[in-house]
């Protein structure tokens, strides 16, 4: 009967698999690593970045990358000697030397500088029994008499210059700090002789060894004012350290690794603040753990809360610090649990309904919790929550022969990562015997649940979890209510579906239904990085994500059906660029496209429906939204335009209860407070949720303002922006901002003063801001450095980590260490802001920062602010990593948008036309010949009028053929003037655009126009392909060489073989002697491969080159032995190539030279699998044969308007 309903019952959760015993792991420092000199500097030091890829690869033997890098990123965010304290306790020194030194040759190579204190202890009593000194103790601690004294400081000196040595060897710079770094006076001299009680510790020392590139080395020995050395517990003298320090971590090293609780378990994380009086309370918390646990918590309570201490094994020390789950027994302050049986015991009722409503915004969402408030104030509940809130879970109590069950469970980044969702579950299992809750099957933090539950059973996308529950019926029972009515078995009790009827219920019949309740885990997200895995022990992790404003993620969604969408103005790159997005959004539902030169044409690149361009007047715009027919009116009008359809829009609620959404891409209402400004970074995204009327920010704006916002409170003067756009920032309608051939080998200012992005980001940022605008030839693309000045010291690091902390889980801001540049930004959706550099005074920063104008400029933004607005999640629609860019030029740019720089040629005295040979124009003869061999009774018609032609490109692609073109029309009498440039990407706008004019007898253009067409469309579709296929291998990192083939039509050869050139390709051999290739039949007839080249190399002589087609490693080595020069690996798999030429090239380096071709099977969709830097030419005929060919159409103009459409 269950099978029936599709239940899946797991009996039994799983619970976090005990690691096993077994060796430490110690990730070793590479060789390459090893060599390279310490970091020393008069400031912290740093790594490059290719240091510290290599360190994160290495660390990824014991963590994630992403973990790797997340606590990078929060070490060094604090000052060096703010990282780490590590206490090295006397056993470690002798028995576990070189793991520990291993580890801290690690963390000094990725440009970490713990500070280490060390005992001696066990080496101190095995001294003293040598020289007949018998060991006292009182209390615990060791009585020091005059002859102990001397021998224990002989011992730490010996010790500290042993680990000072073997760091040394291991390349890292190491400082003894053996005196005067303890101040102390006597413990008690009368009691315990000279013991110390230290009363200072001497800091500059310690941070002078680490500005100057040292690791300090101290020792547990200190010294009064009168110069009196005294003997210091190592556990004393680390805890006094840390008080001096303030450090992020507290390690103390230890042999077993952690503490252990009565099962001998080792206990990964303590909240003392929660578990400290539970603790002592135990009888196996004695002796050296009762003591130990005791002094750490005096310790954390006098040092910042975001301070932890952890006992490990020195073999996990990167384990402990690199990932989540840690090594040993991490002890921190935590948050003290809380309860509450009514909402009276709540101090701030407010503060109780805005903790129940964040992350679920959504229709009614705050009418919904106000009258869960009264339901939870005439009924029976427990309420369990931290200080600060950052967990809560209400719990209706057991009753009538019902389970208890978890009403409902919010939980922010922080709760998660501070482990109190883990206390508030021991909490619950404390008072609760029996408990029942419910979480989507989706969820990311769906294994933290079943390690939690002793069962589980699941049901259309929701999962029932129960614990205690042993009776066989009951738990039937409870299955059969859940697979009949799903989470409503659990009633009014359960705050998640309220919320999803009041979601559903508020929807209009024409709008669009809520989406299903989501679990409770999901309410407040918490981030991947703490999810556990199955099988794993739970996860801990540091508070780093400091983002005020957190992105809206899937969990916020309030719609999930289609929104309908017009949009006014789609004719530019704006429009085009949102359009492709609108496409791949699954609900947004484009109805209505409106653009005055296009009304009538069917909309290219919007698949989901057929629509077609309308001229829609404000009257059409009032008409459908008092109609209600439109959910969302995207404005992508020029500025000064909008404002007759914006008032359209409003005069048309009056008309109804409709109330849709305006997105505005123009600057008119940037400055009006009755607009909400859609900066989803910046300006609080709940706001932007419940607006109807949004301003989208400007390309240039944002990313400045994105570059400026986090060091706001820290400005000294006014910011500077140098910004340079690509020309596609200029629009559409033709100026010298976007004219080409005007921009080539130059730069363009503009608006130098009083830009309206100047005044829009001083607006916003509330601080004055200069800015200074360029063009420059690219398509795409921005790049802005901005000069801030500080109003106090600060360093690069300081500087770097503020922005990570801002844009903490910002996926459109990527935070890097380099100034980013625009090729990497061109066609990407978000902003990367990096540089950071400081000038010398501390007091000047320069921050770089990207981003396309198209897409987080304006359409990414847009949709960014649509979804917001209308009920989905931030990011739906939006590529996270786009498979491919966008093809345009400015995707290109890393591999030359300029024929010089794509083919490697230096044309800046010709251009590729030159490269034709004398014959070419003979063959544009023979195909005119071809095309009239007699009577043009069509050219008859027309006469020899003169007229002008337009060239119109109907398609995206790269222009490649324009010799070509030019002759055909130069045989016909005709001449033609180019708007375009040989290579530059075709932008159609969803239509089409002028790429040329030709003038001449009409008979003349309708005679060349066919022959003409055909030769651009052909070659520009190879140009296309090959500019593309190429962009894809470089983007996968290949070096090398792509080329075509042989495989091309015969008497179209030239043709084809200059679009490889235009797009990038090298066109391979030209004919039979050009290059001699010897396949198998060659081989076959001479009877091996070596003499097939010999008798080649005897026929073509010294300029010759020969080129061996092989099927085997064995082949390709007896043709580079016979004098090859190039080897074809035909129709290898992906594997075999990278495996057999990385063996060719290591075999015979250095004895003969030779190239490596990968031929056969290549296409587009696999090219990747061969992608070999080994390999130096990838030959595919996929980037001529059989291409899809570039639209084009001539058109002829009359003296009053446009002629009909000769060609199509």
């Amino acid at each position: 009967m269950l099978s029936a309903c599709a239940v899946a019952l797991r009996a039994g959760a799983r619970r976090s698999v005990r690691r096993l015993p077994g060796k430490h792991r110690v990730a070793a420092v590479p060789t390459a690593l090893r060599r390279q000199q310490p970091f020393s500097s008069s400031t912290a030091r740093s790594t490059d970045l290719s240091t510290r890829g290599m360190i994160v690869q290495t660390l990824s033997s014991v963590g994630s990358k992403r973990e790797v890098q997340q606590y990078l990123s929060l070490f060094t965010s604090v000052s060096s000697q703010r990282f780490a304290v590590i206490k090295v306790g006397g056993a470690i020194l002798t028995d576990y030397l070189d793991e520990l030194c291993s580890s801290l040759a690690f963390l000094y190579t990725v440009g970490l500088s713990p500070v280490i204190v060390h005992g001696a202890g066990p080496q101190l009593n095995s001294l003293l029994e040598q020289a007949g000194i018998e060991p006292q103790f009182e209390e615990g601690i060791r009585v020091t008499d005059a002859k102990t004294l001397r021998v224990a400081r002989d011992l730490f000196l010996q010790e500290n210059l042993n680990l000072v040595n073997k760091l040394e060897e291991k390349g890292v710079h190491a400082q003894p700090l053996t005196t005067g770094m303890f101040r102390a006076e006597y413990l008690d001299k009368n009691k315990w002789g000279y013991v110390g009680k230290i009363t200072g510790v001497n800091k500059q020392s310690i941070e002078t060894a680490i500005n100057n590139g040292y690791l300090p080395i101290l020792t547990s020995m200190a010294e009064t004012d009168d110069g009196q050395i005294l003997n210091v517990n190592a556990d004393v003298a680390a805890a006094e350290l840390a008080r001096a320090l303030e450090p992020l971590k507290v390690v103390y090293l230890s042999e077993k690794g952690g503490l252990f609780d009565a099962a001998g378990q080792k206990i990964s994380a303590i909240n003392l603040d929660e578990e400290y009086e539970h603790l002592m309370s135990q009888s196996w918390v004695k002796y050296g753990t009762r003591l130990k646990i005791k002094e750490i918590k005096e310790l954390l309570d006098t040092l910042p809360r975001a301070t932890s201490v952890a006992i490990i094994h020195p073999g996990e020390l990167q384990k402990e610090l690199f990932t989540d789950s840690g090594a040993g027994t991490l002890i921190r302050r935590g948050n003290k649990l809380l309860s509450a049986t009514s909402l009276s015991d709540f101090k701030d009722i407010e503060a109780l309904k805005t903790v129940l409503i964040r992350d679920r915004e959504g229709p009614d969402a705050m009418a919904t919790v106000e009258k869960y408030l009264d339901f939870l104030a005439e009924n029976k509940f427990k309420a369990y929550y931290d200080g600060p809130m950052n967990a809560l879970a209400i719990v209706i109590p057991a009753s009538h022969g019902r389970q208890a069950t978890l009403a409902t469970l919010t939980i922010t980044k922080s709760g998660w990562l501070t482990n109190v969702a883990d206390n508030i579950f021991t909490a619950l299992r404390k008072e609760h015997p029996q408990l029942v809750w419910t979480v989507k099957e989706d969820d990311e933090n769906l294994g933290w649940f079943f390690d939690k539950a002793d069962g589980s059973v699941t049901r259309n996308g929701d999962v029932m979890f129960w614990y205690g529950i042993e009776n066989g019926d009951e738990i039937v029972q409870l299955m059969k209510d859940f697979t009949q009515n799903g989470r409503a078995m659990l009633g009014d009790s359960n705050l998640e579906s309220r919320l999803h009827r009041a979601a559903k219920n508020g929807q209009r019949s024409s709008a669009p239904q809520a989406q299903q309740a989501r679990g409770y885990s999901t309410l407040a997200r918490r981030p991947i990085l703490s999810a556990p895995i199955f099988g794993q022990a739970g996860k801990r992790g540091y508070v780093t994500q400091t983002n005020p404003n957190p992105p809206y993620g899937k969990k916020n969604a309030s719609r999930s059906q289609p929104a309908r969408v017009a949009l006014i103005g789609a004719r530019g790159y704006t429009g085009q660029e949102l359009i492709r997005l609108i496409n791949s959004h699954q609900n947004m539902d484009l109805r209505h496209v409106s653009s005055r030169e296009l009304a009538g044409q069917k909309l290219e690149g919007y698949d989901k429906r057929e629509v077609i361009y309308e001229n829609l007047s404000p009257e059409d715009v009032r008409d459908m939204e008092s109609r209600g027919e439109i959910d969302c009116w995207v404005m992508a009008l020029p500025n000064g335009v909008c404002k007759p359809f914006v008032e359209a829009v409003w005069e048309g609620r009056k008309a109804s209860n409709h109330k849709s959404v305006i997105v505005d891409l123009s600057a008119d209402y940037r400055f009006d407070n009755a607009w909400t400004y859609g900066l989803p970074e910046l300006i609080q995204r709940s706001a932007i949720t419940q607006a109807t009327q949004i301003s989208n920010p400007g390309c240039y704006a944002t990313a400045a303002q994105l570059g400026i916002a986090p060091l706001v409170p820290h400005l000294g003067g006014m910011p500077h922006v140098f910004g340079v756009s690509g020309y596609s920032g200029a629009g559409t309608k033709p100026s010298p901002k976007n004219d080409v051939n005007l921009l080539t080998n130059n730069i363009m200012p503009y608006s130098l003063t009083g830009h309206i992005h100047e005044r829009e980001v001083s607006s916003q940022l509330g601080a004055q801001v200069a800015f200074i605008p360029h063009v420059a030839v690219w398509f795409r693309g921005i790049h802005l450095t901005i000069s801030i000045p500080l109003n106090q010291t600060m360093t690069s690091r300081d500087i770097r980590q503020i922005y990570q902390d801002r844009y903490a889980g910002e996926r459109l801001v990527k935070v890097v260490g380099e100034p980013p540049l625009v090729k990497d930004i061109s066609g990407k959706h978000g902003v990367m802001v990096g540089g950071f550099e400081v000038d010398k005074t501390g007091k000047r920063v320069v921050v770089c920062a990207t981003i396309d104008n198209l897409l987080k400029g304006a359409a990414t933004q847009c949709l960014q602010n649509m979804n917001l607005a209308l009920g989905y999640a931030e990011y739906d629609g939006i590529p996270p990593k786009p498979k491919r860019a966008p093809l345009s030029p400015s995707r290109s740019a890393h591999f030359g948008i300029h024929l010089a720089i794509m083919i490697d040629l230096p044309l800046d005295h010709g251009s590729l036309e030159h490269l034709l040979p004398a014959s070419w124009k003979t063959q544009i003869t023979a195909w005119l010949a071809e095309d009239t061999p007699s009577f043009d009774v069509g050219g008859f018609v027309v006469g020899d009028e003169p007229r002008t032609a337009t060239l119109w490109g109907k398609s995206p692609g790269i222009l490649a053929g324009i010799p070509f073109f030019n002759e055909v029309f130069a045989q016909c009498g005709c001449t033609v003037q180019w708007h375009a440039r040989e290579g530059s990407h075709i932008e159609t706008h969803g239509g089409k655009t002028a790429l040329a004019t030709v003038s001449g007898p009409a008979r003349g253009l309708l005679e060349g126009e066919r022959v003409a067409l055909n030769i651009l469309a052909r070659c520009s579709g190879i140009a296309s392909m090959s500019r593309r296929l190429l962009v894809n291998l470089r983007s996968a990192g290949y070096k090398g060489t792509l080329a075509g083939t042989r495989k091309t039509t015969p008497g179209f050869r030239l043709v084809e073989k200059y679009g490889m050139l235009v797009g990038g390709a090298d066109t391979h051999r030209m004919d039979l002697s050009t290059m001699t290739m010897l396949k198998d039949n060659h081989v076959w007839s001479r009877g091996s491969i070596t003499q097939a080249v010999k008798a080649a190399r005897a026929a073509g002589g010294f300029s010759l080159k020969i080129e061996v087609e092989v099927q085997s490693e064995e082949e390709a080595d007896e043709a580079i032995a016979a004098g090859a020069d190039v080897i074809m690996l035909d129709n290898f798999t992906g594997a075999g190539v990278k495996t057999t030429s990385r063996s060719l090239k290591e075999k015979w380096k250095g004895k003969r030279q030779f190239l490596l071709e990968v031929s056969g099977g290549l296409t587009e969709d696999n090219a990747e699998l061969y992608i070999c830097n080994d390999v130096d030419i990838l030959s595919t005929s996929a980037i001529h044969q059989g291409v899809r060919h570039v639209d084009f159409s001539l058109k002829i103009n009359l003296e009053k308007g446009q002629g009909p459409e000769v060609s199509s």
